[in-house]
């Protein structure tokens, strides 16, 4: 009778969860069960316009009374790869987070994804 060998992958697996070791999950498995929250906003402006405006996070502390700064870390023009470094006040303290854009695909779809912060976060704009 043949033996098949083990599948080295999940081989490897289960010698991780016998060691007591989690399994890193991928960021899009994170993604799934994070809180959602959703707002709509109608801005009477072009769509172009607008994911331009949303895509410069240099833009956000005029729009998010808890961002206290942002700049831009990355060199050249806005858009996917573009890393920006903010300063938020949450509860009386303020925090660093750094965060990247994921995706841009104009005029419709921004996503942003944080790259340095007390928590992860994915953020999507549909225009």
């Amino acid at each position: 009778m043949a033996v098949k060998p083990k599948n080295t992958s999940s081989a490897r697996s289960e010698q991780q969860e016998s060691k007591g070791m989690k399994k890193q999950s991928s960021y899009k498995k994170r993604e799934k069960n994070m809180p959602r929250i959703e707002r709509e906003i109608v801005i009477n402006r072009p769509v172009e316009e607008v994911l331009d405006f949303l895509a410069d996070g240099r833009n956000e502390p005029n729009y998010n009374p808890h961002m206290l700064r942002a700049e831009q870390t990355s060199v050249g023009p806005i858009g996917r790869g573009t890393q920006f470094r903010t300063e938020v006040a949450t509860r009386g303290r303020s925090m660093e987070m750094a965060y990247e854009i994921a995706a841009y695909e104009r005029p419709q779809r921004l996503a942003a994804r944080t790259i340095k912060a007390a928590i992860d976060s994915f953020i999507r704009n549909l225009l």
